[in-house]
């Protein structure tokens, strides 16, 4: 409706992300100096893989699912869950029975 190319699904997720070369940290998203509390900050958005949409033409431009004018649609938090670990499967397990009762 809003004249994207292409839409994704993503969740916002208030972590602050740390990225490590050799022996070396550095903060990607924040201002360690300036450190926001994570409940007053806006956050970023990350996939959470649930929809990938482009237009025909987009895609025969680009080759790529997501190109052009991108639209995000928010989905909710418990959506960004991967099943890669046992972990995944005992915290997804545990979502979907506290939906269930």
């Amino acid at each position: 409706a809003g004249g994207a190319d292409s839409v994704l699904t993503a969740v916002r997720q208030k972590r602050f992300v740390w990225k490590v070369e050799g022996a070396r940290a550095t903060a990607t998203n924040y201002d360690p100096a300036a450190r926001p509390r994570r409940q007053d900050w806006d956050g970023m958005w990350v996939e959470n893989g649930a929809l990938y949409a482009t237009s025909r033409r987009a895609l025969l431009a680009s080759g790529c699912r997501l190109s052009g004018e991108v639209a995000l649609v928010e989905m909710p938090e418990a959506s960004y869950h991967e099943l890669d670990s046992l972990t995944d499967w005992t915290i997804v397990e545990q979502l979907l029975l506290a939906q269930q009762g």
